[in-house]
């Protein structure tokens, strides 16, 4: 792939928190997931993601997939 951009999902986990006023700690509560996904997933560092905890996440949030993740095209 050389010379062509590498897709990287983004999350915009910090954003949708803040819209709502939920910390890191009770977004972990009401989506009953580990404090690795909820800070892995805010510093856009995953490498895999757990349909699951997506799941949890969105409906925590009250948001679909497509509002809590995006792809970003990096160059290379």
């Amino acid at each position: 792939m050389t010379g062509q951009a590498r897709p990287r999902l983004i999350t915009r986990l910090d954003a949708l928190m803040a819209e709502r006023g939920i910390s890191g700690k009770e977004l972990m509560k009401r989506a009953n997931v580990t404090e690795r996904s909820v800070s892995t997933l805010r510093r856009n560092s995953a490498q895999l993601l757990d349909v699951c905890t997506v799941a949890r996440i969105c409906e925590a949030l009250d948001v679909s997939p497509g509002e809590l993740l995006s792809i970003e095209k990096e160059s290379q």
